[in-house]
């Protein structure tokens, strides 16, 4: 009985042995890429928001459009017949117009062509008219560039106080405050 027992019991192992052991191993399976959606629409907003140090959320930039095609995740894309307003800090500095426009939220980059206009808002006064316009957030600079045209007025009674263009190029901090002309 004892050989029958060692038998059934070497039987058994080998049987459970196949049945766990020589299993075929399960597909290692790719994780799935996320798709890159995009929007396509008509009258889109889109907007780009930062942590403050007080755990509130500043805007950084708004954009209202008639058309365009903006990644769903990034909030990226090109805009046409567009208008934005720039944030520093929190506080709205400039409103700018545009026809064609391309927002790239990772670079902080914003490239706007096509009869472009940029309004100092905070304080008021400056407008800058270009041909194409590079707005760097992270380096609190606007570039202006072709045919580049500025009107200073003054704040409290709307009478020009400078003017001058065009130039090919112009360099100004976010709130239009410092201007360069190289």
């Amino acid at each position: 009985m004892s050989a029958q027992r060692t038998t059934a019991c070497l039987l058994g192992a080998c049987g459970l042995y196949c049945i766990v052991g020589c299993a075929a191993p399960a597909p290692i399976r790719e994780p799935k890429a996320e798709p890159v959606r995009t929007v396509l629409t008509g009258k889109l907003l889109v907007a780009w928001h930062e942590p403050a140090a007080d755990r509130r959320v500043n805007p950084v930039l708004e954009i209202e459009a008639e058309s365009g095609v903006v990644e769903q995740g990034t909030q990226s894309g090109h805009l046409e017949n567009a208008r934005g307003r720039i944030y520093r800090d929190g506080v709205l500095r400039a409103r700018f117009s545009a026809r064609s426009v391309d927002a790239d939220m990772a670079a902080q980059r914003v490239f706007a062509r096509n009869n472009v206009v940029v309004e100092s808002a905070a304080p008021e006064g400056l407008t800058l008219r270009a041909r194409e316009v590079e707005w760097l957030a992270q380096k609190n600079r606007i570039v202006a560039m072709g045919d580049v045209m500025f009107v200073q007025k003054d704040r409290e009674t709307g009478r020009v106080v400078a003017e001058g263009g065009p130039f090919d190029r112009i360099t100004v901090d976010t709130s239009l405050q410092r201007l360069t002309i190289p």
